[in-house]
């Protein structure tokens, strides 16, 4: 199944799709919603990838190529009548999520002592409570944000493709110890300080990321549907929260790039052993990530491809 080259310009020339090198797409996600979940279907039944690169745990993707319900929900993503796929029934309440304080804090606790307890309950914790809330307070307003998950889409569609998937995201325990070891007390001192004082007395602006009180869920959605969305939100990292940013961004864009370059390396040496050689030659592959790492990941790509004698 391919697509009008008119959907992938657009994808384009929002920079969600970049092309750094002649068989790499990286493909930028927003997390909410189910427009980039139509993204991941078009760009996969498109370029036809040999190998799909996903922001996932390792730990999550046989749990998703093993339950019945999710690969058979995304079963007819290769039929291109069916662009649309079936919303994800799967809900959290924000008691839920507010409910789950303790046993983040316990688990922050166990793999990482007080720091690992603190990066929980003030960084990752609040994420998903402030998200639960924006989504949940659009349903009360009668515009209900439609939610499939992308990355799902992506596994299910690369094995319906016959495509190998890599799942390229650290796992929480990693996260949490590389957070807790890399913020220094004065780090702690001005997350808190901006957290719970200057934003909310608007001395310190919000993450453009977050969702305005004025905008409908519909907006957000496609507000954040745009590279320069990312970029600002980025900035605004960098320039208040620049150790979290660090991790977060900086340390998994290298960790993605490694991982996309070592897969394009890897078709090489195969094609040489076979006596082929060209990029030409080489079979796309497809990165699948976060919207604010497109940039990074692009860049470190272009820049590294030599050390892994990439064509």
């Amino acid at each position: 199944m391919s697509f009008s080259s008119s959907e992938m310009q657009a994808l384009v020339s929002k920079g969600l799709l970049a092309q750094p090198l002649p068989n790499l797409y990286v493909l930028g996600t927003i997390h909410i919603g189910s427009k980039s979940a139509d993204d991941v279907n078009r760009v996969l039944n498109s370029v036809q990838p040999s190998t799909v690169i996903v922001e996932l745990p390792p730990s999550r993707l046989p749990t998703i190529l093993k339950s019945k319900n999710i690969m058979q929900q995304y079963s007819d993503e290769i039929d291109g009548s069916k662009q649309k796929i079936a919303s994800n029934p799967r809900k959290t309440s924000l008691i839920q999520v507010i409910a789950t304080l303790p046993s983040m804090a316990g688990a922050g606790l166990s793999i990482a002592g007080f720091p690992g307890m603190m990066v929980m309950i003030s960084l990752l914790w609040p994420s998903l409570v402030k998200q639960t809330w924006s989504l949940k307070n659009s349903e009360q307003k009668g515009h209900e944000l439609e939610r499939r998950n992308e990355f799902e889409v992506a596994v299910a569609v690369a094995n319906i493709l016959g495509a190998s998937v890599v799942a390229a995201d650290w796992e929480l325990e990693e996260l949490v110890q590389r957070l807790a070891s890399s913020l220094t007390v004065l780090d702690w001192i001005q997350l808190m300080w901006g957290g719970l004082v200057l934003e909310p007395l608007g001395i310190q602006p919000i993450d453009p990321l977050q969702r305005k009180s004025d905008e409908s869920s519909v907006e957000w959605e496609e507000r954040r549907r745009d590279i320069w969305t990312a970029r600002a939100s980025l900035e605004h990292a960098q320039t208040y929260t620049p150790a979290v940013d660090q991790v977060l961004v900086h340390g998994r864009n290298q960790y993605f790039a490694e991982l996309c370059l070592k897969e394009i390396y890897s078709q090489e040496e195969t094609m040489e052993g076979e006596g082929n050689v060209g990029s030409s030659q080489l079979k796309p592959i497809v990165c699948i990530v976060g919207l604010a790492h497109v940039d990074g990941v692009c860049e470190i790509c272009r820049k590294q491809a030599d050390i892994y004698e990439v064509v």
